[in-house]
């Protein structure tokens, strides 16, 4: 059974389903089309997701409040169906032994990659992590192309891992032999919020673990 979702054939819209799948690793709820429709329609250059060869790296790369203020929209969106998650903007970080801390069992982060990943060949992209192992480190991503590259391949086999610590579900892994590279900026750690504060405000979340 599939529990991640996937992106089309020729979208570009990975940071989307990036977060989608962040909202439903931390809360364990689906969210439904009328919120990720709302989300959608209120996105700026929500055009631009359509391309196959866009996504976030024209207008949203231009300006770097772009993506920040998208995160905003749609987990805001995603919160009104009722769980809620807080979110936090993490610029200061781009290396991968850095991303592994920030992922618990409360929380996940997203983040966009230049490279190789262990079922995937070198490409741009925005995935969600959400579990890790330390030997061999490995850093568990929940990838909305996965099963579109493996359609696409003679032979493949879609297969999904599922982390029962975490009890969440991941397709795809980084690990320290891979030739990959994570875009600076790009870093966003997402949470489910027990403590009833405001959704959606951007937090200061320090973090000065290594592993």
């Amino acid at each position: 059974m599939k529990h991640i979702y996937s992106q089309g054939d020729y979208d570009g819209a990975c940071f989307l389903y990036a977060l989608a799948n962040a909202y439903s690793a931390v809360t364990g709820q689906r969210p439904p089309c009328g919120a990720w429709d709302m989300g959608i329609r209120s996105l700026h250059y929500a055009h631009d997701f359509l391309g196959g060869c866009i996504g976030t790296s024209e207008h949203f790369s231009a300006d770097p409040q772009n993506i920040p203020a998208a995160v905003s929209v749609m987990l805001s969106s995603f919160n009104s169906t009722g769980s809620t998650v807080q979110w936090a903007h993490l610029p200061a970080l781009h290396e991968l032994g850095q991303l592994a801390p920030l992922v618990d069992h409360k929380g996940v982060i997203i983040f966009r990659y230049q490279g190789e990943t262990a079922h995937i060949d070198a490409i741009d992209h925005w995935v969600c992590a959400v579990a890790t192992t330390v030997k061999p480190f490995r850093l568990h991503l929940a990838c909305s192309y996965r099963k579109t590259h493996e359609d696409w391949k003679p032979g493949g086999r879609y297969r999904e891992q599922y982390h029962e610590k975490m009890k969440r579900y991941s397709n795809n892994w980084l690990g320290l032999r891979h030739d990959c590279r994570i875009v600076a900026g790009s870093i966003f750690r997402i949470w489910r919020d027990d403590t009833g504060q405001e959704a959606g405000k951007t937090k200061r979340y320090a973090i000065d673990r290594r592993i």
